[in-house]
């Protein structure tokens, strides 16, 4: 008994040996799997990585030699020319009528609508209004030929600074020394090199000779043409050391040890599928090869259907493959979540063996495959899908009550005929015939003429309003079921009409918050308007109002503007930019646009971006109002001397952005409608947000695909923005 009982212990600590042994054999083919490029010779230098930045730096080094070789000696006006004039102020022409459209459509709509309620005054105002922005706007737009020369020209003076600037930095991690045979010129950034080949031989990391022949890379092959065509030859070349900090050399390294650590990878898998494979014959001698653990559980996992054991298979497969993939297990030091996530992979090693051993037994009984097909989910809708033909029980009851009503004739003229003729065979029959329908097939009518009738008073009284009435519910045939959808859809029409009442309430709001927030500035603009009236104010007194009224006129352009931007969000007619863009880039862009305000806040920002660069295919402009609504929020609505958290992370398939705070006025509003136009947190609308910001961003996110969620915590305010790529 005690051998017994020993072997059965050793049998299954061998057998749990073996599957954690598969278990870090899985991870470790995908992990090589996924990380196939770093194998090769050089993988960085070989990288898409690298040879776009040399591309990039090639771009750079012909326009600095060949595009602008004679920039600085060209008089200015052969800087510029008539054609980039030209586009220059078409640019800004059309900058100009779009701008003219908007003020035009916007003061449009307020000064019809002050006509038509007989204020003249108001509309006249209105109009002098819209005419200093048209006049203001246009002087602000439109230049002289001269300024436009001069401002293109400043912009390629600037680039071809920046240019030669780039290019004659010393500690560049990239050499190049270029032989242009045409114009007998040598172009480098080398320091006294006499013989380039003995150079490269003795000081480069990497080198890149061009032009070459044959020479087909997909990344590098348009530099390899432009060398021939400029007939220049010549080298790329990555310094042994450089002074100073090297990402490029940073980059080497890193994807130098990814190299030795694949190659450890392939050696460890070597082993461990040796070392399984010896564990499994040993087993076999040994007669420890029990799989009754393994059985045991299949024989209760037979109890779930044969389609959903399928399909819980695929998904968790495909989970199982994105999670090898993305999981850090052989680049970071070892630790207790090491055990964790090897622990996870067993998990699904031994659930393939259960399936495995599953399919074997449905091979070794043949008619188990059918059985329990027949017992699966998608059999069972097959079946009912075909007994379930509603409409042919409909249609044989009413053919076979109008056949029985049809007879009613016939048999009526039976008995006529057997009453004149005193026949009492025929006139029997026709009785017969009458007392069956009459106490069959009528009580039948008349019982679903009934309640087809409470039907009918059932759908009245919902017409009239009254959505508490129930139709009673009597029997399981299809007037039953009618019953029942009926009640069933009054259900769903009274949800409807408590929405839409929630959204006549949200109207409501919308008017009187939009009124509010538009007459606030404008009511202090003719209070103010009518103080300069007086002749008699001293000038610097005069100064103030004119400096009242120009904030109170911006605070009612920005909510014009703002209003008029989520109008157009709304009805979905904005034109989308879609293009790859550096999304760490734009966060930083806005939180640099509120830098000073942050300062001068008593609010501490605390920024996580956890990758230098992610890349997301968004409308760039868009996105950036996006960041700059969710900063401007937290910065009006935050609890004084407190911290907001901002954080970007990447993952599998989406960018998530999350910005936090602790709110300054107390959140008891919906969460739901914080969305809608002109919804504030702070309700007593003291601050000066429009209401429209996060109204904006969130059909900013929705036009491109993402997801904008609002939590709230007590005080806590956290703003989640999802882009999926």
């Amino acid at each position: 008994m005690d051998i017994k009982l020993k072997n059965k212990y050793s049998a299954g600590i061998a057998l749990l040996l073996c599957i954690y042994l598969l278990a870090l054999s899985y991870m470790i083919i995908f992990d090589v799997a996924s990380h196939e490029n770093y194998l090769g010779q050089n993988p960085y230098f070989n990288s898409s990585t690298f040879k776009n930045e040399l591309r990039h730096y090639f771009e750079q080094i012909k326009a600095s030699h060949i595009d602008h070789q004679n920039f600085r000696q060209l008089p200015d006006e052969e800087k510029v020319t008539m054609d980039e004039i030209t586009e220059q102020k078409e640019q800004l022409e059309a900058k100009l009528w779009e701008k003219e459209q908007e003020i035009l459509s916007t003061y449009g709509m307020y000064i019809n609508e002050a006509e038509n309620m007989g204020n003249k005054d108001r509309a006249q105002l209105l109009t002098e209004e819209r005419d200093a922005q048209l006049k203001e706007y246009r002087e602000k737009t439109i230049k002289t030929t001269d300024e436009i020369r001069e401002s293109i020209l400043l912009d390629k003076t600037k680039h071809y600074e920046e240019l030669k600037k780039s290019l004659s930095n010393k500690n560049d991690p990239i050499k190049y020394y270029i032989q242009d045979s045409e114009r007998g010129e040598i172009y480098s950034n080398l320091d006294d090199v006499k013989d380039i080949e003995q150079y490269v031989r003795e000081h480069s990391l990497y080198s890149l000779k061009l032009p070459q022949a044959n020479f087909r890379d997909p990344y590098l092959g348009w530099v390899n043409n432009s060398f021939q065509e400029l007939r220049w030859s010549g080298y790329f070349i990555v310094p042994l050391q450089i002074e100073g900090y090297s990402q490029l050399h940073v980059n080497y390294r890193y994807y130098n040890e990814i190299r030795e650590r694949l190659f450890i990878e392939i050696f460890l898998l070597i082993l461990v599928t040796g070392l399984t494979i010896f564990l499994f014959i040993q087993m076999k001698k040994k007669n420890l090869l029990d799989l009754t653990y393994v059985d045991q559980i299949g024989r209760f996992y037979r109890k779930v259907p044969l389609d959903i054991r399928a399909f819980i298979l695929f998904v968790y497969s495909l989970g199982m493959i994105g999670y090898a993939v993305e999981i850090s297990f052989f680049n970071s030091p070892f630790r207790l979540s090491h055990i964790l996530k090897i622990t996870f992979t067993a998990v699904y090693i031994l659930y393939l063996i259960v399936n495995i051993r599953e399919i074997q037994w449905m091979k070794k009984y043949k008619g188990e495959l059918k059985n329990q097909w027949h017992g699966s989910i998608l059999h069972r809708i097959k079946r009912l899908l075909s007994e379930s033909f509603v409409n042919r029980s409909i249609f044989f009851k009413v053919i076979l009550v109008l056949l029985l009503t049809a007879l009613l004739g016939p048999f009526a003229v039976i008995g006529l005929m057997g009453l004149s003729g005193h026949n009492g065979f025929f006139l029997l029959i026709s009785l017969g015939y009458a007392g069956i329908y009459l106490f069959m097939v009528f009580p039948y009518i008349l019982k679903n003429l009934a309640f087809l009738n409470r039907i009918l008073k059932g759908t009245d009284e919902m017409v009239s309003g009254n959505l508490n009435y129930v139709i009673e519910e009597k029997g399981n045939g299809a007037l039953a079921q009618l019953a029942r959808n009926i009640n069933n859809i009054k259900l769903g029409l009274k949800a409807s009409v408590e929405n839409q009442m929630k959204s006549e309430r949200l109207k409501s709001e919308l008017i009187t918050n939009v009124s509010h927030d538009l007459k606030t500035p404008l009511t202090s603009i003719i209070n103010y308007v009518d103080l300069l009236k007086n002749e008699e104010l001293p000038r610097e007194e005069i100064q103030n109002y004119v400096q009242i009224l120009d904030r109170k006129s911006q605070r009612l352009k920005v909510l014009i503007d703002d209003l008029f931007e989520a109008s157009k969000m709304a009805s979905g007619a904005v034109e989308l930019n879609m293009e790859k863009v550096d999304v760490v880039a734009l966060l930083n862009q806005a939180l640099a646009e509120y830098d000073e305000k942050i300062q001068q806040s008593t609010l501490t920002f605390k920024v996580n971006i956890e990758k230098q660069k992610i890349f997301v295919q968004l409308d760039g402009k868009k996105t950036w109002r996006v960041f700059d609504n969710l900063i401007s929020n937290a910065l009006k609505y935050s609890q004084p001397n407190t911290r907001v958290y901002v954080s970007l992370s990447e993952e599998a398939n989406k960018t998530v952005f999350t910005i936090k705070n602790i709110s300054a006025y107390e959140m008891d509003f919906d969460v739901d409608e914080i969305f809608e136009r002109f919804k504030r947190g702070d309700t007593s609308r003291n601050t000066e947000g429009s209401g429209l910001g996060l109204a904006i961003a969130k059909s900013i996110v929705d036009l491109q695909g993402g997801q904008l969620d609002i939590q709230v915590d007590g005080d806590l305010f956290k703003a989640i923005v999802t882009f999926y790529k």
